[in-house]
């Protein structure tokens, strides 16, 4: 009942992007059914919204995820560039000399765009920061990693 009002209200998309709790999803679905993690649960959406019960989502169903996760086609390829970009503006830095701290601070700034697209694990991250903490040439980035980890916490 949920999923058709959503789907009457144009709201679709929003109620699959919220993963309930178990509490709220045992009320929401039917009786044997389970949906333990998000993929099941966008699955779940689609298949009632659009009165579906065979194993067979669809072509509409790609779209309908691609929506929910707020990412197209363009988006993708555009955002791939951009990080391939980065990692070599990185790469061009640490290879360049003298390493100041003004490049050094960049890399860093580099480093948190691509942390922020979600192309850099949380731990990488922290371990490449330490590692600048403890950095005796590099006074400048040391401050620049404490205000990072502030972030980051």
């Amino acid at each position: 009942k949920a999923v058709s009002e959503a789907k009457k209200g144009g709201h679709l998309i929003e109620f699959a992007r919220v993963f309930p709790s178990p509490k709220k999803r045992k009320h929401l679905l039917v009786s044997g059914v389970l949906a333990k993690n998000t993929d099941t649960w966008i699955k779940y959406v689609f298949r009632e919204a659009y009165r579906l019960s065979g194993k067979t989502l669809g072509g509409d169903f790609q779209d309908f995820l691609a929506k929910v996760h707020g990412k197209t086609a363009k988006t993708e390829i555009l955002k791939a560039e951009t990080v391939k970009e980065l990692f070599s503006r990185h790469e061009a830095l640490k290879s360049s000399r003298p390493l100041d701290n003004k490049k050094i601070i960049e890399g860093i700034e580099v480093l948190l765009q691509i942390f922020s697209k979600g192309h850099m694990d949380h731990r990488a991250l922290q371990s490449i920061l330490n590692i600048l903490a403890f950095n005796p040439i590099a006074p400048k980035a040391r401050e620049a990693k404490f205000l990072v980890i502030g972030l980051l916490i």
